[in-house]
């Protein structure tokens, strides 16, 4: 009866009060011949909240009702553990986040999902799209760059273990790309460091981009910068660094100087 009352609701266009129906359905018969059945139809409620459905309210309101869609697919991923359509619902969740550009909501969902089903054949793109999401949620050079490094690790780490998807993907143009802004990133915070009279760090960031990334375009101002400044014994082009280090606590501004 509860799941029929809940249907009912459903095709009336009542979509959420049918939520409620089907909700109470799980809760008095948890392991009910039905249950499979009610969990679809919240999965589709889900979708038609995220799709822009409104919800009605005192049979006239009609209300925004993405939240409650989110909220949905996270009470199935609850209710089914485990399963394939646990996995679709969280994985939704995080595909909207990063949709509408909510990077940081959209790492964690992924995350989040990666605990949970780290094992499953989705995790690759959870895992490529968490990188991507970190990416690009980087303002620019002028801006922090802990999410251009976060990008970077998680790139290489899912390059590491999904080789094939990471060729497809790029993720070697993308790892180059994050090295030219790392390299530039360095040379406007030296600059800055210069232009405000602080030379010990402006010369500490400007050796850090020339030991870093030698032959990128910003080491021939950096060296012509150290020589500026008094350092006649600026470091020569080298060999490209294949792999940019990590940037430690010591290479950020607020530690320079």
């Amino acid at each position: 009866m509860l799941n029929l009352a809940g249907q009912a609701e459903y095709d009336r266009g009542r979509y959420f009060q049918a939520f409620e129906w089907f909700e109470k359905q799980i809760g008095r018969y948890p392991n009910g011949p039905l249950l499979a059945r009610a969990l679809n139809r919240e999965s589709d409620i889900a979708e038609l909240f995220l799709q822009g459905k409104k919800r009605i309210v005192f049979k006239v309101f009609r209300l925004s009702a993405q939240s409650d869609g989110l909220e949905i697919l996270a009470r199935i991923a609850e209710h089914a553990p485990g399963t394939e359509l646990a996995q679709r619902s969280l994985l939704r969740i995080a595909d909207y986040h990063f949709a509408r550009k909510d990077y940081a909501e959209a790492v964690e969902s992924y995350d989040h999902f990666l605990m949970l089903h780290g094992k499953s054949d989705k995790a690759y793109h959870a895992m490529l799209q968490a990188a991507q999401a970190a990416y690009l949620s980087f303002r620019g050079v002028r801006y922090d760059a802990t999410p251009l490094l976060e990008a970077e690790q998680r790139f290489r780490i899912f390059a590491q273990r999904f080789p094939l998807q990471a060729r497809r993907a790029g993720v070697k143009a993308i790892l180059k790309q994050i090295g030219a802004f790392r390299a530039e990133k360095m040379y406007v915070d030296a600059k800055f460091y210069e232009r405000v009279g602080r030379r010990k760090s402006s010369v500490y960031y400007y050796k850090q981009l020339i030991g870093k990334y030698p032959n990128s375009q910003w080491a021939i101002p950096a060296r012509e910068a150290l020589v500026r400044l008094g350092e006649r014994k600026a470091s020569k082009p080298g060999r490209p660094a294949s792999q940019p280090a990590t940037q430690t606590v010591s290479e950020r501004p607020e530690a320079a100087g």
